[in-house]
């Protein structure tokens, strides 16, 4: 998997949705996928919380690259 950007398109979720599912604006999602933009632990939470509904399996690091205690 390539990311957060991947999971979205490999599930046919849009930003705009993901943004709409977790309450944040969807130009603050594009700046996370693009990893411009450093999201709160809320936002990954929620994150997280979104794409374990399509995928119970997946790891923080398999959506954002690194470890971290969010998870």
């Amino acid at each position: 998997m390539q990311g957060l950007k991947g999971f979205l398109v490999k599930h046919g979720i849009t930003q705009a949705a993901l943004a709409e599912a977790i309450g944040v604006s969807q130009p603050a999602v594009t700046f996370i996928v693009q990893g411009e933009n450093n999201p709160s632990k809320a936002t990954i939470d929620a994150i997280l919380r979104f794409c374990r509904t399509l995928d119970p399996e997946v790891t923080y690091e398999q959506l954002f690259g690194e470890s971290s205690e969010a998870a």
